[in-house]
Parts: C-alpha cells; structure tokens; sequence
C-alpha cells in the first residue's frame, strides 16, 4: 500500500499523530497546462488582480465552537491563535504543543485531538482569506465568491458571485495578477499558484520559508506573511512593484516557461512511476541483499 501526499505536512502528521505503518513520501503535483495563456499580453488582460475563493466566515465558525465542552473551547481557541501566529510548525504540530502544555494526552484515541486539528485548519484558512480579501479592496480587484458576510461599503474592489471550477483557466489568462492563500499547509504548494504560474500571470500569496525557496525560480512570485499586522501594507507593495516593473513581461515569460517544466503533469506521472519501480524492486526475490564487494 503506498500514500503518496502532496505536501509534508501530510507525511509529518501521518507519521508523529497517526503512528503510520505503510510506505509514504511526498510528491509535487503536477497541474495541467492553460490553453489560454498566449491569448493576451499581460498588459492586455481586462482583469488587474483577480481571488477566487469559497468563502467562509470565520466569525460564524468561531461562534459555533460556543457550542462544544467548556473544557474544548479554550484549546480551540489557543490552538487557532498559535496556527495564526505565523508559528513555523504544522496545524498537528501546533496543536499538540498546546496540548502538552496544557498536560493533555489522547493516547491511542486521537479522536479529539484530530477534531481540534481539523476545525483550527478550517478556521485558519478562513481568517486567512478575510484578511487578503480587505486588503484586496483597497485596489482594482475582482474578489469572486459569496463574501457578504464582510463589510464592503469602502471597497474599491468589485465582487462577483462563485463560478465552476472550469472557467477559472479563461479567467486567469484575462487576469495580471492572481491572488492567493495557502490552506495551513508549511511544507507544500496551493493549486492556485500554480495555476496562476501557468496563466502568466504573477501570483501574490501568503508565503512560508518552504515555498520561497521552491518558488525562487519565479521572478513574479511575491509572498507575504499573512499573519503580520503589516500585511496590506506588503500587499500594497507587492501589487506596485508589479505595476511598476520595467522587465514585467520578460519574468512572466521565464515564469511560464519555469513553470511549465516544474509542475507539468508528466514529471508528476514520472515521480510517481519512479515509486512503484521502488515496490517492485522491494519484492523482487533479491531486493534487499547486500551484496559482497568484488574482491
């Protein structure tokens, strides 16, 4: 049995909380090409910064924690706080700190300990995108998704209601600048980056020292730290630079061309093929000997 995980996060938990048996390791996903990137040059694109989310309320998630046991509630609610404090560790990570801290063991029932690791991670992602969605109104933006639940009465931005999945690759190729955030992941890549990446477009996103060091190839890759008060202000940053640049055109095309190469699907296939060919040497009759030196 083999799992295969996307990002290291996943391997860590599976490791240190789930005590796994099986063969795993990580795999960068790879992520199709967008048949529509040539269609326009960046400067002729409608759209200047485009985010696509489902959007959550974090405040309503919150307020439905007021339901669980009193003794849930404040791990909850430290664990959010730790994950949102831009600590260099995974959601499991986080959440078991707080839990030795606080002298609680689950022992072989990790049942409320993966529930609490769960509802942080929810919770997380969805403060996460409120914060880059106001930062986002305060330019041209196009924020899609139901975000009523926000104040919009000073938005610069313009909103526009959820669409399929399946129309995002027209419009990234009509949009200059995609903006994301990451699920709570330290060790892994979002989907929406590289979907971006392979529109030429730039991406501006919430960044961990992990993905700078893989996305330094990128010269339109601008990561910022979500969790700092200073946020907008480096989102502000960010977006003018872009405005700005002289050579814009010249990093979107290395970009592309980086990005076609690191995430195409067939180095995702071949990384996968590559594992397998490991499980069928480990079975072979002789897979594992240590052979004597010639002499």
């Amino acid at each position: 049995m083999y799992l295969i995980y996307g990002c290291g996060d996943f391997l860590d938990t599976y490791q240190r909380f789930l005590n796994g048996r099986a063969f795993a390791t990580v795999v960068r996903a790879g992520y199709p090409a967008n048949p529509h990137a040539a269609r326009k040059t960046w400067k002729q694109r409608r759209h200047e910064i485009v985010f696509a989310k489902t959007a959550v309320n974090s405040a309503a998630l919150r307020e439905g924690w007021s339901k669980l046991p009193a003794r849930v509630q404040p791990i909850l609610q430290e664990c959010a706080e730790f994950v949102l404090s831009g600590a260099a560790d995974t959601v499991a990570g986080c959440c078991a700190t707080v839990f030795a801290n606080r002298r609680i063991h689950w022992g072989e029932t990790p049942e409320l300990f993966l529930s609490v690791c769960s509802s942080v991670d929810f919770y997380a992602r969805a403060v996460r995108a409120e914060r880059m969605v106001r930062a986002l109104m305060r330019h041209n933006a196009l924020i899609i998704g139901d975000w009523s639940h926000l104040d919009r009465s000073a938005s610069r931005a313009s909103f526009a209601p959820p669409i399929a999945a399946s129309a995002l690759d027209e419009l990234y190729a009509d949009s200059r600048i995609i903006a994301n955030i990451l699920p709570s992941v330290r060790y892994g890549e979002h989907e929406r980056i590289m979907a971006g990446l392979l529109s030429g477009c730039a991406v501006i996103s919430d960044s961990t020292p992990h993905l700078d060091r893989t996305l330094e190839r990128f010269p339109v890759f601008h990561g910022v730290t979500i969790d700092q008060p200073s946020h907008a202000e480096e989102i502000d940053r960010a977006i003018e630079s872009l405005r700005t640049d002289p050579s814009i055109e010249e990093k979107l095309a290395t970009s592309l061309n980086v990005a076609r190469e690191m995430f195409s699907l067939e180095n995702f296939v071949t990384e996968v093929l590559s594992f397998l060919e490991l499980e069928r040497y480990r079975k072979a009759d002789l897979g594992w000997w240590t052979f004597p030196p010639c002499g």
